[in-house]
């Protein structure tokens, strides 16, 4: 299994352990990640944490997208297309250069 999805599965796993903890610590039944249930009691912690654990997924996208993006930029910079200084982001600077020359 690719490391990200792992990560991303043991953010999951720590987002449904705060809940059932919060749960516990306030009395309140909110529904677990991923669930619809509407017996159960939709708050903004229940809110919050479903937002978090929806971008968190969307990182096992994200990520190799990023990644791919750094190995063109460094390709770019290879060619004299793009100069890239320390603190800046290859995968940043590709896309600038293919927005301004599309």
């Amino acid at each position: 299994m690719d490391k990200t999805v792992k990560v991303v599965e043991k953010g999951h796993d720590i987002l449904q352990t705060f809940i059932n903890y919060q749960n516990k610590a306030d009395g309140i039944d909110r529904p677990d990640l991923f669930t619809v249930d509407k017996s159960k009691t939709l708050d903004d912690i229940a809110m919050e944490t479903s937002e978090v654990a929806t971008y968190l997924s969307s990182l096992i996208k994200l990520i190799p997208m990023q990644s791919e993006l750094s190995r063109i930029g460094r390709k770019l910079e290879s060619e004299g297309k793009i100069k890239c200084d320390i603190g800046d982001s290859y995968a940043e600077l590709a896309l600038k250069y293919f927005k301004e020359n599309n």
